[in-house]
């Protein structure tokens, strides 16, 4: 069953939203010096059942799963390879060098046909 993200990511921030919004509204009343409060266990437990439900959603929608499942199968044929940052830039301010030349004598050719063709026009 396909189930559009954007509506599951909305889903969870109004309840998120509820949740805050419930417990902002809930006000702690005064009888006879007294107050009624929520346990802090009972908070403790709301929090980690909301912090459970989160885990699982954002666990089930953004395929991290499948990214550790994939990783796990390639890790062996993988290696990483230690490379000289500096001298991986220089090759590839080198590279974009003679790129940006090449460009400019490809434009000095096309002005100089342009011109040519003008003038037996």
């Amino acid at each position: 069953m396909q189930v559009d993200r954007s509506c599951v990511v909305s889903s969870a921030w109004c309840a998120c939203l509820i949740l805050l919004f419930s417990t902002l509204s809930t006000r702690v009343t005064e009888v006879g010096c007294t107050h009624q409060s929520i346990p802090p266990s009972v908070v403790k437990l709301w929090a980690s059942a909301f912090g459970g439900e989160m885990k699982s959603i954002s666990a089930k929608y953004s395929g991290s799963q499948l990214l550790q499942k994939k990783y796990k199968e390639f890790e062996r044929a993988v290696r990483v390879e230690e490379i000289d940052g500096l001298r991986l830039v220089k090759r590839l301010a080198d590279d974009m060098e003679e790129m940006f030349h090449k460009k400019a004598e490809a434009m000095k050719v096309c002005f100089n046909l342009n011109s040519h063709s003008s003038d037996y026009s």
